[in-house]
């Protein structure tokens, strides 16, 4: 996933994805992190409430930097909010939400010249990246930060009692072909 933490240990990728330097990034964070609480507070206070403030799910992104990472990320490339909320590990409809609290209170504690750039974003023409191998092209670099963590299968033994210790499916693994000269034609193992 994409966050700071990663990001804070290799500045110069920082600067490609952000498009901003560490002094520069932890400046904004500093001057957004105020302005991000005093929202959420007058947000959550607005309306009847059955449970107190600080109460509910907690944000997947817990810190202002890893929000800010993925709104910079999005005005860097333009990436469609499907692509990004893969990057970072929400939903496109989380990702969406976000940019739009966070863009008026970016704009505030940023530099104005910032505040500019991000109301004319792009020209007309540009069309938003949406997917792994586009946004690469652009930026090799999301390579090396993200990392691969599918779940690779594994033989996992039984929890019964009596078959303790041997693999959940032990017919499966002695019936494949011992020599490759009987392995068949396009079979990938």
């Amino acid at each position: 996933m994409l966050r700071f933490a990663t990001l804070a240990h290799h500045p110069r990728k920082l600067y490609r994805m952000t498009g901003l330097t560490l002094d520069q990034f932890q400046m904004l964070t500093t001057r957004l992190g105020p302005l991000w609480t005093q929202a959420e507070r007058v947000r959550l206070s607005q309306r009847r409430r059955q449970h107190a403030i600080g109460q509910g799910r907690k944000y997947k992104l817990a810190t202002i930097a890893d929000k800010l990472v993925c709104v910079l990320a999005f005005y860097r490339f333009y990436l469609t909010d499907e692509l990004l909320g893969w990057l970072v590990g929400l939903d496109a409809s989380t990702v969406c939400r976000l940019q739009q609290r966070l863009e008026p209170l970016i704009e505030q504690a940023a530099d104005p010249r910032l505040g500019l750039s991000l109301r004319r974003r792009l020209p007309p023409g540009v069309k938003k990246i949406g997917t792994w191998e586009k946004l690469l092209e652009v930026c090799p670099e999301f390579a090396e930060v993200m990392t691969d963590a599918t779940e690779q299968p594994r033989q996992r033994p039984r929890g019964a009692a009596n078959g303790a210790g041997t693999p959940a499916n032990a017919n499966a693994i002695r019936s494949k072909p011992s020599s490759p000269s009987t392995r068949s034609a396009g079979c990938c193992w």
